[in-house]
């Protein structure tokens, strides 16, 4: 798992909380990382216009 490898490092000033993508380009772009703290969540990185987000958003909570 590459994306677990950055939470390893110690950069003098403590350990890190996240690594992600800085910038998501392309609009309707999703990305899916494991949490961080191995808890068995997921982190969304979400790029939608915002009247596209308001139904991506409804979407998730029918899933509930």
């Amino acid at each position: 798992m590459l994306q677990s490898v950055p939470y390893r490092f110690y950069f003098g000033w403590g350990r890190p909380i996240f690594m992600g993508p800085a910038v998501v380009v392309y609009e309707g772009t999703i990305y899916m990382l494991a949490s961080s703290n191995n808890d068995g969540g997921l982190l969304l990185i979400v790029r939608l216009e915002a009247d596209h987000m308001q139904l991506f958003e409804k979407f998730l909570y029918e899933l509930q």
